[in-house]
């Protein structure tokens, strides 16, 4: 049972437009933003983009600390991790997406553009009357 509710949380994500991103703020206080999410690989990592300038960044510079989670009718899950902001170019070439340019007018190299990879440590899985909770290595 718990394989499969593991795979079909997989399924849920890998599907899902947009996910509740949190942060950590200067002041110990956690801070919400919700992102799209633009690729998954498996249940475990989850990779974002935002402004290198953005509170989220800041954040996540001072306190790798973070909790995503997603939600649709009938299905919830959420996430504790760390992310790590990269800055290699062929990730961030290999992540745009067209619509970034509404964002980063200067395309990919804009140096506003910014990938956030986040890393699951705990995963929590509620999907179709089932919960179960996954400690990951």
């Amino acid at each position: 049972m718990a394989n499969e509710l593991l795979k079909k949380a997989e399924d849920f994500i890998k599907n899902a437009e947009t996910a509740a991103l949190s942060s950590i703020d200067e002041n110990g206080y956690p801070r919400t933003a919700a992102m799209s999410s633009i690729k998954t690989e498996g249940i475990k990592t989850v990779w974002f983009s935002t402004g290198t300038k953005s509170n989220k960044t800041k954040n996540f510079r001072r306190n790798s600390k973070a909790s995503v989670c997603y939600y649709s009718e009938g299905g919830n899950i959420t996430m504790i991790g760390e992310i790590a902001i990269v800055e290699d170019m062929d990730i961030k070439k290999q992540l745009w997406v067209d619509w970034f340019i509404d964002h980063f007018p200067l395309g990919v190299t804009d140096p506003n553009y910014c990938v956030l990879k986040f890393e699951a440590k705990y995963i929590q899985v509620w999907l179709e009357n089932n919960f179960e909770e996954f400690f990951l290595d």
